[in-house]
């Protein structure tokens, strides 16, 4: 059998993107110099930033802060970006400074001048056919910018430039597009918390599989400051992308970790809204096996997410059964992957009868009738709840966070270092009862050797 060369390889594939270098394919391609609001490139290696500044000292630019600054995001995009070209407007009206945009129209002038001087290549007003966008700009690095910022693509990543969020209401193509605000007491104050926690998590080791994981946190509202709000990991590698299994295989600063969450909180908020205190599971209150925990899970929240019966009814089916989704482009039908997880589940309930999430949702309404008016309803509940849960998850942080221990969040749990593993149920506990006037809610604690544990047992 013929050995496989990873080098030579790499070679072929370099020698493939230099002959493309350039053609109406390539361009085509081109990545936006604005493809994510809100984030910033940042060179990790001090030694290669040192490269990329002394670059801008031999160019004639302004030594401004403004022009400074357009100039590193420009260079480090182009160069993280090497075998591709960027593509940006030269209409400086584009470049409107916001909380999302911190790069304003002086990057023409440095665009031109890096290309003037050989740095950069440039196809100007480039626009195919079939593109619905004004024409833009093309530039890609050339040989002359490689060798002189030999910065690896693998030390350039993005943090978020901002970390308060604000989306509008949903568009035509049913994305939320970003919302610009005036900053008031609770943006600043919440951008405060952020900060500091982001500098304490991002300054630890977080490893996975001696992988750098990054735990940026961002917080995102929806419309207005009282909904939503949740805290958001995003990025190359970063923490909420990865399975629970897999959170549990991480260690921070050399120790290995433990996730705690709050045991059915959504249920237990909503029964604090009515002043009643909700101390059995809510999710196994209607069917007490334990494998249909996860389908009962999934069915209530769609309850509580949805306007309606017949709404939380198909998305609670479509989770369980992963119906064929139409392809927005070509119009085709395509089956999701099934995991053998969810085969597994679905074989369990097919053995006890359940097949549907619609007689389940009758009885969960019966069961929580103290919260029923809540469930299956138009009213913004969901929005209502993920942002009570947000508050108290940034005052968890925070709390960690002053003491410059790193802590990382998964929506309503949070990972840690196992030696802190008791004081944090502490805290959290004492931050539920303080954001809801002295309830309670349970915490599971989950780590890598207790899921051995159970798996062997099962085995």
């Amino acid at each position: 059998m013929k050995k496989i060369n990873p080098q030579a390889i790499s070679r072929n594939a370099e020698k493939e993107l230099q002959q493309r270098k350039g053609s109406d394919s390539w361009l085509k391609e081109a990545i936006s110099f604005f493809r994510r609001s809100g984030w910033i490139w940042k060179v990790q290696s001090d030694y290669q930033e040192d490269m990329v500044w002394e670059l801008f000292e031999n160019l004639p630019l302004a030594n401004r802060s403004e022009t400074r600054w357009a100039f590193f995001q420009l260079v480090a995009c182009v160069l993280q970006n090497k075998w591709k070209a960027v593509r940006l407007p030269r209409t400086e009206s584009k470049y409107k400074k916001n909380h999302y945009n911190n790069v304003g129209p002086v990057v023409i002038d440095i665009m031109d001048t890096l290309h003037k001087h050989g740095y950069i290549g440039m196809k100007k007003g480039y626009k195919f056919e079939d593109e619905n966008n004004a024409a833009q700009t093309r530039v890609w690095a050339t040989d002359k910018l490689l060798e002189t910022c030999p910065v690896s693509p693998k030390n350039i990543v993005e943090v978020p430039y901002e970390v308060v969020i604000l989306k509008g209401p949903k568009g035509p193509n049913g994305k939320r597009p970003l919302k610009d605000y005036r900053d008031t007491r609770f943006t600043r104050k919440t951008r405060k918390k952020l900060e500091l926690i982001n500098e304490v998590n991002t300054n630890a080791d977080v490893l996975f599989l001696n992988y750098r994981i990054y735990a940026y946190v961002q917080r995102q509202f929806v419309e207005k400051w009282s909904w939503d709000g949740r805290l958001y990991t995003s990025g190359y590698r970063h923490i909420q992308g990865l399975e629970e299994e897999e959170r549990l295989q991480l260690s921070i600063n050399g120790d290995p970790v433990v996730e705690v969450d709050y045991s059915g909180l959504h249920p237990r908020l909503l029964y604090t809204w009515e002043g009643c205190q909700y101390d059995d599971d809510p999710y196994t209150a209607v069917h007490r096996n334990p494998y249909v925990r996860a389908f009962l899970k999934i069915i209530l929240l769609c309850m509580i997410n949805n306007p309606g019966k017949t709404e939380a009814e198909k998305a609670a089916n479509d989770w369980l059964w992963q119906f064929p989704r139409k392809d927005k482009e070509t119009g085709e039908y395509i089956s999701p992957h099934l995991s053998y997880d969810k085969w597994f589940l679905q074989q369990k309930l097919k053995r006890i009868g359940i097949t549907k999430a619609g007689p389940l949702i009758d009885e969960f309404s019966e069961v929580h009738e103290p919260i029923a008016h809540h469930l299956c309803t138009p009213k913004p509940t969901g929005f209502k709840l993920r942002n009570q849960d947000s508050s108290i998850a940034i005052d968890v942080l925070y709390n960690f966070a002053q003491k410059g221990i790193p802590c990382i969040p998964v929506h309503d749990s949070f990972l840690i270092q196992d030696q802190y593993k008791d004081e944090l149920v502490k805290v959290m506990n004492t931050t539920y009862k303080k954001h809801t006037k002295g309830y309670r809610c349970p915490t599971k604690v989950k780590s890598l050797e207790a899921n051995i544990l159970v798996s062997n047992l099962v085995s």
